[in-house]
Formats: C-alpha cells, sequence, structure tokens
C-alpha cells in the first residue's frame, strides 16, 4: 500500500513539471528551425559549363529538350525544357536543321522558345518559358478577339543575338514586321514593311546577330549554317564549305568557298557548328549502320578528328 502511493505521488509530480512520460520522439513542431527547414539537394549533377549543344522536339509529353555534352569529359545535362513546345510553325519558323536555326527559334539565355499557335482559329505568336506558360504577342498588340474584330493574326519569326523579338501582322494592305525588345510585348519597332502583294522574306541572322530581313540580292542560294566569325560555314552531302570573303551576311553562290573535308569523303556530313574561338568545326557525320559519329575539323580544313564521346539526343545545334 506504501509503494502504490508513492507511485501516485510521484506521477502527479511529474505532471505538474510539464514532463512528459511518453516514450514517443518529439513532433517536428518541436524541434529546433534549423532542423525543420527544407535542405537544397544538392546531389543532382549539374550541365558541364562547356561542351556541344543538341537540341529535339520529344513526344508523350511534348517538349523541347536541349541537351549539352563535354566532349572531352563525356559528362552531359539538360540545359533547358519547354514543356508543350511543338513543330508547329508560321510562315519562315525556324527549326532545328541548324545552329542559325536554334539560334533563332530560341532566346539567347534559353528562356524562350518562339510558338505560333492556333488560337480560335487564328495565329497567335509567341513564346514558351521553361515552365511552359505561353506569353502571347498576337493578343498583346492587336487586343482580344470579338464579334466584329475579325481575325486577330500575327506571325512570329524567331529572337536575334540581342534576345529581341520579331513578329509580323498585316495593316491594310501592307505587312509590317517588327522588334521587341527582350521580353516585351508592345512599343514594337518596325523593321521591315512589304506591301501588296509582296512575299516576305525569308529572315538571314547575321554574324552580328542581327535578324536581317532585308534580302534583296539574289547571292542567297547557298544558306549559312553556323558563323565562324565573318565566315559562314555549310554542309552539303558530303562535304564541308566555308567562305573565304568575310562578310556580315551569306552570300552564298556570289562568292569563294573553301572545301574542309577530304575530296574521298563519301559518307554524309550534316549540322556543322564553330567552337567558340572560331578555329574549328564540330560536325555529324553518318556512319555505314546508320548511326551518327562526332567530328571536328579546323576552319582551313586538314584532317578530320574523332570524338570520343556519343552524340546527344537530336540535332547538333551549338557549341560553347
Amino acid at each position: 500500500m506504501k509503494l502504490r502511493f508513492t507511485l501516485f505521488v510521484m506521477v502527479i509530480a511529474l505532471s505538474g513539471s510539464g514532463i512528459s512520460c511518453s516514450s514517443d520522439t518529439a513532433s517536428p513542431q518541436s524541434m529546433p528551425a534549423e532542423e525543420s527547414t527544407t535542405r537544397e539537394d544538392t546531389t543532382m549533377p549539374q550541365p558541364p559549363a562547356h561542351g556541344l549543344i543538341f537540341a529535339q522536339y520529344a513526344q508523350n509529353p511534348q517538349a523541347l529538350v536541349i541537351e549539352i555534352v563535354d566532349p572531352s569529359t563525356g559528362n552531359r545535362g539538360t540545359l533547358a525544357r519547354f514543356p508543350g513546345a511543338t513543330l508547329l510553325g508560321g510562315l519562315h519558323q525556324p527549326g532545328l536543321d541548324s545552329e542559325l536555326g536554334f539560334r533563332t527559334l530560341v532566346s539567347p539565355d534559353l528562356t524562350k522558345v518562339l510558338v505560333n499557335r492556333k488560337i480560335d482559329g487564328d495565329l497567335h505568336a509567341g513564346w514558351l518559358d521553361r515552365a511552359g506558360a505561353f506569353t502571347d504577342v498576337t493578343a498583346a498588340v492587336q487586343g482580344p478577339k470579338t464579334d466584329f474584330s475579325g481575325p486577330i493574326t500575327g506571325n512570329g519569326y524567331g529572337f536575334d543575338g540581342r534576345g529581341r523579338f520579331y513578329y509580323s501582322h498585316q495593316i491594310g494592305e501592307q505587312t509590317q514586321i517588327l522588334a521587341f525588345e527582350a521580353g516585351a510585348v508592345r512599343d514594337g519597332t518596325v523593321v521591315h514593311t512589304v506591301g501588296g502583294t509582296g512575299l516576305i522574306p525569308r529572315p538571314l541572322l547575321t554574324a552580328s546577330g542581327d535578324l536581317d530581313f532585308d534580302v534583296a540580292d539574289g547571292c542567297s542560294v547557298i544558306s549559312a549554317q553556323t558563323w565562324a566569325g565573318e565566315r559562314y560555314v555549310f554542309a552539303k552531302g558530303s562535304q564541308l564549305s566555308r567562305s573565304t570573303e568575310n562578310s556580315s551576311r551569306a552570300i552564298g553562290s556570289c562568292g569563294g568557298w573553301l572545301d574542309l573535308l577530304p575530296a574521298t569523303n563519301r559518307a554524309k556530313v550534316l549540322n556543322p557548328v564553330a567552337s567558340p574561338d572560331g578555329s574549328r568545326i564540330a560536325f555529324m557525320y553518318r556512319n555505314t549502320d546508320g548511326n551518327f559519329s562526332l567530328y571536328t575539323v579546323g576552319i582551313d580544313g586538314g584532317t578530320p578528328e574523332k570524338l570520343a564521346v556519343a552524340p546527344g539526343q537530336g540535332t547538333l545545334v551549338g557549341w560553347r
């Protein structure tokens, strides 16, 4: 009886002191703040800072995925992903067929990708960000569609080297092409006008990073695919060639060019990209089994060097 009374007194004393007798661990609310704070996961691999850039339109789910591969280490990682980006495009929409096409399709900081999409039966132009959010330049410029407004239609052409966005719409009998400062959707500057039944020229990304619509000469039958300084390089069949004259604009067949690969090559080569210093050209080489290897060659030609790494997913579109 005396033992039971002693235990009873101890329980009352402990309860009164605020000390718990439970053996359960403390709840998260009772833990110190520094222990309950979510910490950033530093184990995720970071993409290489330098290397060859590849891009592809992925399916299921749809997205434009940009990857970088370091040819010296073989390390690779994702630089950017744009959910919802598709191949659907408007007039002269750039694609992934060349480095210059890619540089027009995606902003220089890799945060926006050109999108032309159908909305209520009309073509709207703008861009997607990495979260998949669509910025509608057509709606911002022309206002909302009403029962009496007629079609609300515009066409996007892409970005220049400063991140400016190029867009066109029809005003009366004229088509105006406007340039918007990076990230802006209003107060565009008219950079080109086509009147009547005139055709809108395919724009050219120049060596200085401008998107040029004034293609008035007949020399641009050969399209530049990459710039090495003010000399452009293009692939045609089994040969890579570069211009022999310095010019900020591609002068096509009106200028001379130098073949960079041995004349004995019979394999198809494609997607040339210039190194950051312009001294070498990387390209894809189609093997006899249909797969591709990566090679580089000097800007003045010579013996191509095979890279030990496998190509990334998609098309070779850059080197940084």
